[in-house]
């Protein structure tokens, strides 16, 4: 099929997005890719569809378990063959889900990167049929890229095995040195960049100087309409700002990852539908948010970086339909912003303190844990060991940054099955077992595939076709797990924590100084470049964020608060024609400043004459060369 009959088959579209079209034609011509696409630019369409064009599995690396699952999810229900290899699952499990690709079975392999460098996985890779091979979150593989992870370095020396397979790396944010980066690291046979444009021609930003932010927002969303996000850095002000606004008649919820994955997908869905009009979220809210009509949002707490805040402000207005993303900053903010980041990097000392202590509150022998995956509650740490929570938390993300865990916040787990006894012996248990006979059915009718692998099941949907209540089939569940019929995974709400490395004593455990003092720098980098994004009064907030990610070519937008103040600041066409007339008359080719030249045309030295020297200078009655006048125009 071709790739635009893909397109309409599985997603029913009839034309793809630029430049997704040029993204497919390249990997179906063999070439590696670095497509840059914004957030919500389609990227998974830029592997998906030219994979089904392939004979082949198509192999998807990424970070983000959680995602990995909805989209294997998503291409099963339109019935793709797809599977997730991630930590959690035990050797027999990996075995077996390898087995069936390298026999063709799935089209899409998503792997998190510990797993594509096992032994296991690397001679089974090597007897694959593979098509495509689609790096996701490719920043994470730069140095130099906000959310630096090291155990993507790795990810290259699979090329070894399938060196005509093209790679295709995707992000959404990079600057020119991590666009760079990213093709030298995935040994790139040449370079290749697709990017979207970063300008939102739809999209006003602003900045808006508030001591009291919440008041400035709920102003706000009282004179308009529309649905809203507020992003906030703490989880306890999601629900204090949410029941504000309904004190004031604003319909809100909030979200973050402490609430459960059944409260979070309800409240998701009733803000999709329109049930209430603001959710109040920390970053959590944002992967696989895909609502077009979002005209607001707005950030209770300034982000820590420019990435950051295009990403989150890049959720408005995908309908293409006018949107606003509306920053308020106050005094505070800087100091604010400042100590985060300080707080973010704490002492060595301290995270070998947490490193120490999560090996003991895991149960982790030194010499022992590599690849064993856990499921972390960060409170009963902190409060078993005294440490401070956001000690715990930060050095968790240090650690997960030198390449010593992975931490993975929103990885809620469903409950999973996997039939262990063969399928004869199965049937036999429930004709000897009477009171496990209508679970086993119901489960064998339902679940296509227990055999083979781990599959998620619905404890709800057991209950009802059992006649049973929910917590009686998972005692059943565990108790035939017992039996060794079955292996059974309990779903769990805590963040999942991989140690990627064996655990070291006290004397042998290192921070790198190079690596550790390099990420602080560039962190610190991000942090002042946003905090120049909110301070700077005198440039296009839209050319300030294209800029940053390398676009140098763009024009002001007209819609931001800089350019209305510009735009204020205008002056008739007239004006400059006789400020023209005057310094052309006392002109002697001598480089004059504005000031100077105000002086000698006899104007008052103000900011709105100095504006007008500025104005002159854009129409082109005079040429600007260093802040100094060097030339007075002849026109007709």
């Amino acid at each position: 099929m071709q790739p635009r009959d893909i397109l309409k088959k599985y997603w029913g579209f009839d034309a793809f997005r630029y430049p997704q079209d040029l993204v497919i034609d390249e990997i179906l011509a063999g070439r590696d890719t670095l497509a840059l696409l914004p957030t919500g630019g389609g990227k998974s369409v830029c592997y998906q569809v030219p994979a089904l064009a392939m004979e082949g599995i198509c192999i998807v690396i990424s970070p983000l378990i959680a995602l990995m699952k909805d989209q294997a999810q998503g291409l099963s229900d339109k019935g793709v063959k797809a599977v997730t290899l991630y930590s959690g699952l035990n050797y027999a499990q990996m075995d077996g889900i390898l087995d069936n690709a390298v026999q063709g079975y799935y089209k899409f392999l998503f792997c998190s990167p510990e797993r594509v460098q096992t032994d296991l996985f690397i001679s089974r890779f090597q007897q694959m049929q593979v098509s495509l091979i689609a790096v996701d979150e490719a920043h994470c593989i730069s140095q130099w890229g906000y959310d630096f992870r090291p155990v993507y370095l790795k990810v290259s020396e699979l090329r070894r095995y399938h060196p005509k397979v093209p790679v295709l790396a995707l992000t959404a944010t990079a600057t020119d040195e991590v666009v760079t980066d990213i093709m030298e690291k995935l040994a790139f046979r040449k370079p290749n960049v697709l990017r979207k444009s970063f300008v939102r021609p739809n999209l006003v930003y602003a900045v808006a100087y508030h001591e009291d932010k919440l008041r400035f927002i709920t102003d706000i969303l009282q004179r308009t309409r529309g649905s809203s996000i507020i992003y906030t850095r703490n989880r306890r002000r999601t629900m204090e700002i949410a029941e504000y606004l309904e004190t004031k008649g604003i319909s809100a919820s909030y979200y973050h990852a402490g609430l459960d994955q059944e409260t979070r997908n309800r409240r998701q869905d009733d803000w999709m539908k329109n049930r209430f009009r603001v959710m109040v979220a920390t970053n959590a809210f944002g992967m696989g948010i895909d609502k077009p009509d979002v005209r607001w949002v707005l950030h209770a707490d300034t982000p820590d970086t420019p990435e950051a805040y295009f990403q989150e402000a890049g959720r408005a207005g995908r309908d293409g339909n006018t949107a606003f993303a509306i920053l308020p900053y106050s005094r505070y903010d800087t100091r604010q912003l400042r100590d985060f980041f300080e707080q973010g990097y704490p002492p060595a000392e301290e995270v070998k303190r947490v490193y120490a202590a999560l090996g003991n509150y895991l149960g982790i022998a030194v010499g022992g844990g590599a690849g064993a995956e856990f499921r972390l509650d960060m409170n009963v740490l902190s409060a078993n060991y005294n440490l401070p929570l956001n000690l715990v938390y930060r050095s968790i993300k240090i650690l997960e940054k030198e390449g010593y865990l992975l931490f993975d916040e929103s990885s809620y787990a469903p409950p999973r099955l996997h039939f262990t006894a063969s399928s004869e012996d199965v049937y036999a248990f429930g004709v000897q077992q009477p009171a496990y006979r209508s679970l086993i059915q119901a489960l064998l009718r339902s679940y296509p595939g227990l055999f083979n692998e781990p599959v998620k099941i619905s404890l709800f949907a057991m209950a009802q076709r059992t006649g049973k209540s929910g917590d009686d089939v998972e005692k059943q569940l565990l108790q035939l797990q017992r039996t060794g019929l079955l292996r059974y995974e309990p779903e769990s709400e805590l963040p999942a924590l991989v140690f990627l490395k064996e655990r070291f004593s006290q004397d042998n455990f290192t921070l790198s100084r190079a690596i550790y003092g390099s990420l602080k720098e560039k962190a610190r980098a991000r942090m002042e470049a946003m905090i120049a994004y909110a301070e700077r009064t005198d440039k296009c907030r839209s050319r300030l964020l294209t800029e940053y990610f390398g676009e140098n070519d763009t024009s002001d937008c007209g819609m931001c608060d800089i350019c209305k103040k510009k735009d204020r600041l205008e002056f008739s066409l007239q004006e400059c024609e006789v400020m023209y007339g005057r310094a052309r008359d006392v002109f002697d080719g001598e480089p004059l400043s504005a000031a100077g030249l105000l002086e000698r045309i006899g104007y008052p030295l103000s900011k709105k004459n100095l504006h007008l020297v500025r104005n002159c200078v854009e129409k082109g009655f005079f040429v600007l060369d260093n802040d100094l006048i060097t030339q007075i125009t002849e026109r007709k």
